[in-house]
């Protein structure tokens, strides 16, 4: 439902936005067709929910799509709103990234993952983490933005858990990669032996 329909009792309209919380990975309320927003503008947002989708942790992504004609077969005027329409303007449709998007086979926006931050992880180490099968990082104090997305980029990667103290500014903001955060783990640990991986861990 559109904006101007919410929160003054309109008829089968409930507050979507936000309607999953956290078990999505990521959501965007997409607002209705309009010329004042580039259709590109709706296809980098639908490029970067699927590079969320996959991005680890993989989940499910929520697009909350605002049409004031919902579902209608054909554009045109819109009901009860004298000068608007459905239909988009030609001349966004037309614009030449459109043009080049509809003809080629690859997404609007490309959305990677650098390796750079972890390119300074020694040799051995690296060697140590390919033979690995499970494991959980902890991460204590860090200094530096550099530090914190190689730990956050090392744990994308692995796909492990993370136990960020709150000095490592991990918990905060995980970076653009996206992993696995263990909330409230020193509460977890301070209560005694916990199971993780199938092992008692204990605070000493």
């Amino acid at each position: 439902r559109p904006y101007e329909l919410r929160d003054n009792g309109s008829n089968q309209t409930i507050q979507q936005p936000g309607l999953f919380a956290l078990y999505a990975r990521w959501a965007k309320d997409i607002a209705c067709p309009t010329d004042a927003v580039p259709v590109t503008a709706v296809l980098s947002d639908i490029d970067f929910a699927v590079h969320k989708a996959h991005t680890s942790p993989r989940g499910p992504v929520h697009l909350n799509l605002q049409f004031r004609e919902n579902l209608a077969p054909d554009a045109g005027p819109v009901r009860d709103q004298p000068g608007s329409s459905s239909e988009w303007d030609a001349r966004c449709l037309d614009a030449g990234s459109m043009a080049r998007w509809e003809a080629g086979t690859e997404p609007l926006a490309s959305y990677g993952c650098s390796v750079a931050a972890v390119s300074s992880l020694p040799t051995d180490m690296l060697q140590t983490l390919e033979r690995a099968r499970r494991g959980l990082i902890v991460v204590g104090n860090l200094t530096s933005k550099e530090d914190a997305a190689a730990v956050a980029w090392l744990a994308a990667a692995m796909s492990w858990p993370v136990m960020a103290d709150v000095q490592s500014g991990l918990r905060v903001d995980p970076g653009p990669y996206g992993f696995v955060n263990v909330e409230a783990f020193d509460q977890l640990l301070l209560s005694g032996a916990s199971a993780l991986g199938g092992r008692g861990v204990r605070p000493q």
